[in-house]
């Protein structure tokens, strides 16, 4: 990415949100714009990271973790005003790590067999996030970004289990769908014959406070490549 290209985009910014790519060249994106904010003198800036990133397991998470130790390896450092820069606005992000979002589910869809719904979810439930809660959250942190300064956050909103998660696949995306529980080794065969996926991440147990933070004890990962 050239930075140059980013001067109108920032023109009187001094707080920006960053829905980092899915692309695989999304650390240097995402570094591109860390970069433009000083450039252009932004102070608060909201970048978007995954659960579990801390735990390096897959080259995803690599990736986001890479991210985030460049975006808080920044935090506290002035950057550029164009008018009356005494280096006293100094770059303040926020790393929001989402869980999956809920409106994945509908990805679902395009591997249904036979109108069943495969997971290994036996008698726990998959953690997700709705990404209209994920906006709010970065609205209201962009509105008041002071209190949220240099912070990550965990963002994780209900626990659903399969019956449930089939249900609404059935009534949102109009098929015949139903749950079944199978063994890891065969969704992950599934997924590497239908999907581009690189991790499944399930959730083995349920959680008391749907709300809570996620726990990597709670979670189990399987790696498709």
């Amino acid at each position: 990415m050239q930075r140059h290209l980013l001067d109108p985009v920032f023109e009187g910014v001094n707080r920006a949100y960053f829905a980092v790519p899915t692309s695989q060249d999304r650390v240097k994106v995402t570094k591109a714009f860390v970069d433009a904010c000083f450039d252009h003198g932004v102070e608060h800036a909201v970048i978007v990271s995954v659960i579990g990133a801390d735990t390096r397991d897959t080259v995803f998470h690599q990736q986001f973790k890479e991210i985030e130790d460049y975006v808080l390896g920044r935090a506290d450092k002035p950057v550029r005003l164009k008018v009356g820069d005494k280096g006293q606005v100094r770059f303040r992000p926020v790393i929001l790590r989402c869980a999956m979002f809920y409106q994945n589910i509908y990805s679902f869809v395009p591997v249904l067999k036979d109108g069943h719904l495969y997971l290994p979810l036996r008698d726990g439930s998959l953690g997700h996030v709705d990404m209209e809660d994920v906006g709010a959250c970065i609205a209201e942190i962009l509105v008041g970004p002071e209190r949220f300064d240099k912070r990550t956050y965990n963002l994780v909103g209900e626990y659903q289990r399969g019956n449930i998660m089939a249900s609404a696949i059935s009534m949102g995306a109009r098929v015949h769908c139903t749950y079944e529980n199978v063994e890891p080794d065969v969704v992950i065969q599934s997924l590497k014959v239908t999907t581009r996926a690189t991790c499944l991440v399930v959730v083995t147990r349920d959680i008391a406070q749907p709300r809570a933070a996620l726990r990597l004890a709670d979670v189990r990962f399987f790696f498709l490549k």
